[in-house]
C-alpha cells in the first residue's frame, strides 16, 4: 500500500488508561472515494434543487410527511434542507436522498431511528443550539439506533452538538443491558472496563462485563451499569466525510450518570468513529467518557468508550 492509500487514525480508549495510533487499511479511503463519486455528479441530483424548510413547530414529527416540509414535499436529490424550529424535532427512519445541504440550528433537533438509517448531503452544518442524536436508550431484545452520517463536509458550530449521550444498552435490571453490562453495583464496561465496588466491608468485588468493541472501528453502544437507576451506557455516532470535519461544538457518546437510588452502576461511554481527509476544531469536544455512579453508595463508574478519528495524514499536514 502506497503512503498516499494510507489513512491515519487516532484511537483512543476513553478511561484515561491507554491510547494508540494506528493505520486503517484501505476500508476508510475506500468509503471516502465512493463518497466523493456519489456527491459528485453521480448521484443524479436534480436540476432544479430547492431550499426545503422544516414546518412543524414542536413534537416529534416524521422526516418522510411532505406536509412537514415547505412545498409539501420530502426533501430529493440536491435540495438544500432548512431545520431551524425551535423545540421541533425530525424523526428520521430511513435513508435521506443526496441532498445538497442540511443545516439545523436553533434548538431543533435530528433524532435518527434504526442501525442503518444514514444522512446523505455533500454539506452538513449543526449550528448554535441545533442536535443531531438518535433515538434510545434499549435492551438487549429491543432495535439499536446510531447517527450515522456521510457528506463531503461536516461542520459542527460552537453551541452545537451531535450528541448520543446514555443512548445505548438500558439499565433495566440486577445486570445491565449490553455485552459488558454491570451487575448489581458495577459500573459498566466498553473500552475500558466499569468500576468495581468492595461490599460490606469485605474484599470482595462485584463481577463486571469485559471490554468489548474494536478500537480502529468502533460501533458498539456503551454497556450498561448494574441495578434499577444505573447508568445508561453511550450511543454511536459515526460520520464518513469526504473532506473536512470540523468539531468547534461538541460530538460526543458519553455514559449515563447513575440516576437514582443506591447500589448502582454508571453506563460505559459509546463509540465515535470519524473518517475524513482532513480534522478541524477550535474548543470542541469530542467525548466518550464513562457515567459517574456518585451518590449510589459504593457504585462504581462506568468504563471509557472509543473514540477513532481517521484521516489522510498529508492533508492533515498541509492545514
Amino acid at each position: 500500500m502506497s503512503k498516499s492509500d494510507r489513512y491515519t487514525c487516532r484511537c483512543r480508549q476513553d478511561d484515561s488508561r491507554s491510547s494508540v495510533d494506528c493505520i486503517s487499511g484501505s476500508i476508510c479511503l475506500a468509503l471516502a472515494r465512493v463518497l466523493i463519486l456519489l456527491l459528485c455528479g453521480c448521484g443524479g441530483y436534480q436540476a432544479t434543487a430547492e431550499t426545503v424548510t422544516w414546518v412543524p413547530t414542536n413534537g416529534l414529527n416524521d422526516w418522510f410527511v411532505g406536509a412537514n416540509w415547505s412545498g409539501g414535499n420530502v426533501p430529493t436529490n440536491g435540495d438544500d434542507v432548512v431545520a431551524t424550529n425551535a423545540n421541533s424535532s425530525v424523526l428520521l427512519t430511513n435513508n435521506t436522498e443526496y441532498l445538497g445541504s442540511f443545516m439545523i440550528s436553533n434548538a431543533c433537533t435530528l433524532v435518527f431511528s434504526n442501525w442503518g438509517t444514514t444522512l446523505y448531503a455533500t454539506n452538513v452544518q449543526v449550528f448554535n443550539s441545533g442536535v443531531i442524536t438518535h433515538a434510545g436508550p434499549w435492551t438487549n431484545s429491543e432495535m439499536s439506533n446510531a447517527v450515522s452520517i456521510f457528506a463531503t463536509n461536516v461542520f459542527v458550530a460552537a453551541g452545537g452538538g451531535i450528541l448520543a449521550d446514555a443512548k445505548g444498552y438500558r439499565a433495566n435490571a440486577y445486570s445491565g443491558s449490553g455485552p459488558g453490562g454491570g451487575t448489581y453495583r458495577g459500573g459498566g464496561s466498553h473500552g475500558g472496563r466499569g468500576g468495581s465496588v468492595s461490599w460490606y466491608y469485605s474484599f470482595c468485588f462485584e463481577e463486571l462485563g469485559p471490554t468489548n468493541g474494536e478500537i480502529a472501528s468502533p460501533l458498539n453502544p456503551g454497556s450498561a451499569g448494574g441495578n434499577f437507576g444505573g447508568g445508561h451506557g453511550g450511543g454511536v455516532v459515526r460520520i464518513v466525510a469526504g473532506d473536512a470535519i470540523t468539531v468547534n461544538g461538541t460530538v460526543s457518546a458519553n455514559g449515563g450518570n447513575r440516576s437514582s437510588g443506591t447500589y448502582v452502576g454508571g453506563g460505559a461511554g459509546g463509540s465515535i468513529w470519524l473518517t475524513c481527509r482532513t480534522f478541524h476544531g477550535t474548543n470542541g469536544t469530542v467525548s466518550a467518557a464513562g457515567g459517574s455512579a456518585v451518590g449510589a453508595l459504593n457504585g462504581g463508574g462506568g468504563g471509557g468508550g472509543r473514540v477513532a478519528i481517521a484521516y489522510d495524514p498529508d492533508s492533515q499536514a498541509a492545514v
